[in-house]
């Protein structure tokens, strides 16, 4: 994030708050409104949509890394991630992710699970890809946001685009 994006990275852990509880942020960069997460930061921990939403009013653009490839097994990261997504493209935030694989082979449900699971996890994975890729062709969203956070949006847009381009 700071090789590729020219940020200066604050510390020490910042925070985001999310009905009491706290959320740390492991990095950021406080003057362009950008977070980096593991994916073990954001779903090895028993977060909702609430705590999500809180990430993504902080800030416009969120990395997340390290995902790896996810089955049945991991239920409850796969739902947590699954509203990951969904909260940051209603939030309109961006996202950077490095991932084990690409989005439709990320989740592994084999065939007898398919026949003997009634888990809305199948169907919702399907939307969230189809969010992750929507989100890798329209990168350029116009967003209702306060004019100073659009301000270090744009730069921050600025200095990623180059990095954003090579691996999105």
């Amino acid at each position: 994030m700071k090789q590729s994006c020219g940020l200066r990275l604050d510390s020490p852990e910042p925070q985001v708050e999310s009905q009491g509880r706290r959320i740390v942020v492991p990095r950021c960069a406080k003057l362009s409104d950008a977070a980096f997460f593991s994916f073990a930061d954001l779903c090895d921990r028993p977060l909702g949509a609430a705590d999500y939403l809180a990430v993504g009013h902080a800030f416009h653009t969120v990395f997340v890394a390290d995902i790896p490839r996810l089955t049945m097994q991991e239920r409850d990261q796969v739902r947590r991630f699954i509203t990951l997504i969904d909260t940051l493209y209603e939030t309109h935030t961006k996202l950077v992710c490095t991932a084990e694989l690409d989005p439709i082979p990320l989740f592994y449900v084999s065939e007898e699970e398919r026949k003997t699971s009634v888990a809305d996890e199948i169907f919702a994975w399907d939307r969230t890809v189809s969010r992750l890729m929507d989100a890798q062709v329209i990168y350029k969203k116009k967003i209702n946001r306060p004019t100073a956070h659009r301000e270090r949006e744009r730069e921050t847009e600025r200095r990623c685009w180059p990095f954003l381009v090579r691996y999105l």
